[in-house]
């Protein structure tokens, strides 16, 4: 079951450079709510809905996604606004299959790096819902959600794209 869905939202967030048999789209109407929730009639958080989309119960740390993700992610949701919280639909079905990817320790120096290269004070610098929170409220919306983008390549993770050597703006780092 797990392998037909990650390959469902794999084929869904690929570009294709050529037309393809038409596959369901992700379905991205949901409306992300802030916090954690018993029942999901009641909302799901980002992590929630990573767990429906997996076809798990419902729970707030899906069994597929690195814990400094998920963590990320769960910052990030829990702090920006009702209408930049949607923001985040994009990413969250490529945290699925983040879990045992050989990059989990890359992550965690990723965010201890951008932790102290805002100036935090190592025990926030290591901490990567306090270094998401921190970049949301320092450098904004957008900067937050790259930082999260960058944790999600699969490949190797950028760190000129984590941590940049000053404190510049995402416009300046991104133009």
């Amino acid at each position: 079951m797990f392998n037909f869905l990650f390959n469902r939202v794999k084929e869904a967030i690929t570009p294709r450079p050529m037309p393809l048999p038409v596959v369901a789209p992700l379905d991205l109407s949901y409306t992300l709510m802030p916090g954690k929730h018993l029942d999901p009639a009641r909302g799901r958080c980002a992590m929630e809905w990573v767990s429906w989309l997996e076809g798990n119960e419902h729970s707030d740390q899906p069994k597929t996604v690195d814990p400094v993700i998920r963590t990320v992610a769960v910052g990030l949701n829990d702090n920006l606004s009702d209408r930049d919280r949607q923001l985040l639909k994009p990413y969250l079905a490529r945290a699925i299959g983040t879990f045992n990817d050989g990059h989990g320790k890359d992550r965690q120096l990723a965010v201890a790096e951008r932790g102290a290269a805002m100036g935090l004070p190592y025990i926030f610098a290591t901490q990567p819902r306090e270094v998401a929170k921190r970049i949301l409220q320092t450098q904004g919306t957008r900067a937050a959600l790259e930082f999260f983008d960058s944790l999600l390549l699969k490949e190797e993770i950028n760190m000129d794209l984590v941590a940049p050597t000053r404190q510049e703006t995402a416009e300046e780092v991104f133009a």
